[in-house]
């Protein structure tokens, strides 16, 4: 019975409302689930927080049989992996680390678990929900986290859309009834079934097949996906991330639309074999993960091979090497261009972002307010600057009562959040709690006034246009940034005014005409343990930031000017102007 005391024992005590840990209802049901069942071989895609790992393993120890398989590529973490996985290891569980979940799931042989709980990577995981029903054997319980969220994880509901088409037993979870939970977005349990002749095969089905029920509503890349028949001879093949409101999945989705109205192309999926193809009948254009340059596709290869990479920390002798696997290395920015060529990469060149004329254009309206109203977005990080923009605001609140503070700046990698605590700026301890739980604590242990600071959830792209027009100036004194930062580009697009770090990426974007520029940079250097260098940054000074709002704060006519030019200065970048300079540079 000990383990089934140390079982409840965590499930009541864990901080569960971490924002990567699932909710105690929904693990309270897993765990009772795996302790009836008893299944012999257990698969969890996606660690996260640890919180359901932990119950699996206790509640595999009270059955007394059964093995716990683990698979994560430390996404949520930034890439790095995080304390406490090795006392997994040491209870028995193999922890697979080393490939994408996708990747482990293409490479399993069928029929290879009887119980799954899938958190994998939700933006492209409802992409390859064939493969996890491939390995799952005939009655295996199969459990499916976030399937309720179709405003920024669509493909996910292609899982339950699936199930159902199957014919699969299954229950979806969506209903809340505590202020703690977050049921609503979605738990979708199934059964799996198979009959002897379709066991450990994968369904005859193709996502996006305009004749399947799952395959109309596909999610937002349906109508920019032609089938492989209609690619033409030798179509562009694109390896990209699906995704919304963050921008790797911005810019992947407008680049395949942009791309696709002139171009025959195909997006990269496993449903055709594309992914895996390393024979492709047309070039191949792919995104890059981390500094290392590994490509989000690794089998996949074309008869001419392009990388597109945003990086803000020093390359590697890996970087070196993988970048010679490309015909080209197309940087987000001039600065990671810079630095390639640096490194002794030739065969580099630069590919901006844009934004979308008909989302972010100029604001003509006046604001409801007669406050000052200071705009600062990008995830909550060292490298983003929010630390200074605190350390201002507090200044200038203490000087001006109307002077207010929007922020959009959740981050979901809780890795990366932590890095704040190396601010000089900024005292930060991080914690396992709600968004704005954990920004309120900081602002109240910093000296500054909650009441004046509106902290926003992770907002819609069309839906930010309406809260750039309550605002009267953008703050954006990053330190760094390897591509030239959407938000800042879809906030000057609006007709508004910024002040800006004129360093890195921003200076493809910012001139002096557009924008109040921050040029007091001092370098800022972070090392390892091992005392080798990580990043080259520069560190906007705290005076200048200060004097440059107070100047927004008395010339608000002169930074309307301003804002005004930004936006005319912005309607060149566009998503078509983009992925026209991308077809030009690789020939298509």
């Amino acid at each position: 019975m000990q383990n089934l005391q140390k079982c409840f024992s965590h499930i009541l005590n864990f901080r569960h409302d971490s924002p990567v840990a699932i909710d105690r209802c929904h693990n309270l049901f897993v765990v009772g689930a795996l302790m009836s069942k008893k299944p012999q071989n257990v698969l969890e895609l996606g660690i996260g927080s640890g919180y359901l790992t932990w119950s699996l393993i206790h509640a595999l120890g009270y059955n007394g049989t059964g093995h716990l398989t683990c698979v994560d590529n430390w996404f949520d973490w930034g890439g790095i992996e995080p304390e406490d996985i090795d006392r997994i290891r040491e209870a028995g569980v193999q922890v697979v680390a080393q490939v994408s979940e996708a990747d482990f799931v293409k490479q399993c042989p069928a029929d290879a678990y009887d119980f799954l709980i899938s958190d994998a990577d939700q933006f492209l995981s409802g992409l390859w929900i064939d493969e996890l029903l491939r390995i799952c054997r005939h009655n295996a319980f199969m459990f499916f986290r976030n399937t309720n969220r179709q405003d920024d994880l669509p493909h996910q509901q292609l899982i339950e859309q699936r199930v159902r088409q199957l014919g699969l037993s299954h229950y979806h979870f969506t209903e809340t009834s505590r202020s703690d939970e977050r049921c609503h977005t979605g738990w979708l349990f199934a059964i799996n079934h198979k009959t002897p002749k379709n066991a450990g095969r994968p369904a005859q089905y193709t996502v996006g097949d305009k004749n399947s029920k799952a395959g109309a509503a596909a999610g937002p890349w349906t109508h920019q996906r032609p089938h492989r028949e209609k690619c033409g001879s030798e179509p562009l093949y694109l390896g990209l991330v699906a995704g919304q409101n963050y921008g790797w999945g911005v810019c992947s989705e407008y680049l395949s639309l942009e791309l696709s109205k002139k171009i025959n192309c195909c997006i990269l999926n496993s449903a055709d074999g594309t992914a895996t193809n390393p024979n492709l009948d047309g070039k191949l254009f792919q995104a890059l993960t981390s500094v290392d340059f590994f490509p989000m596709f690794e089998k996949a290869r074309g008869k001419k091979n392009f990388g597109y990479t945003f990086f803000e920390n020093e390359l590697t002798q890996t970087s070196l090497e993988n970048a010679k696997r490309y015909d080209l290395v197309l940087a987000g920015s001039s600065w990671c261009r810079d630095r390639m060529l640096e490194k002794g990469i030739p065969n580099s060149g630069v590919l901006i972002q844009g934004i979308d004329p008909e989302v972010f254009y100029p604001i003509t309206a006046e604001k409801t307010t007669d406050d000052f109203v200071i705009f600062s977005g990008g995830k909550f990080e060292l490298r983003k600057g929010q630390d200074l923009v605190l350390q201002a605001v507090k200044i200038l609140q203490q000087k001006y009562r109307d002077i207010i503070l929007v922020n959009c700046w959740y981050n979901k990698w809780p890795e990366s959040t932590k890095l704040m605590a190396y601010s000089q700026h900024l005292e930060f301890e991080y914690q396992n709690q709600p968004w704005q739980d954990l920004m309120e604590r900081t602002y109240r242990i910093n000296g500054l006034d909650p009441g004046r600071i509106q902290t926003l959830d992770l907002v819609a792209n069309e839906k930010q246009r309406e809260i750039y027009r309550q605002t009267d100036i953008g703050v954006f004194p990053n330190r760094c940034e390897g591509g030239t930062n959407l938000v800042l580009m879809e906030y000057m697009a609006c007709g508004k005014p910024v002040i800006a770090s004129n360093t890195s990426g921003h200076k493809d974007i910012l001139t002096p005409e557009n924008a109040l520029l921050l040029n007091d940079l001092q370098d800022f250097k972070i090392t390892g343990p091992d005392g080798g260098l990580l990043a080259r940054w520069q560190d906007p000074s705290i005076d200048e930031l200060v004097a440059q709002i107070e100047f927004a704060y008395h010339h608000r006519g002169q930074i309307n000017t301003i804002g005004q030019r930004a936006g005319k200065d912005l309607k060149k970048f566009t998503w078509a102007r983009s992925a026209q300079q991308l077809l030009d540079q690789i020939g298509a």
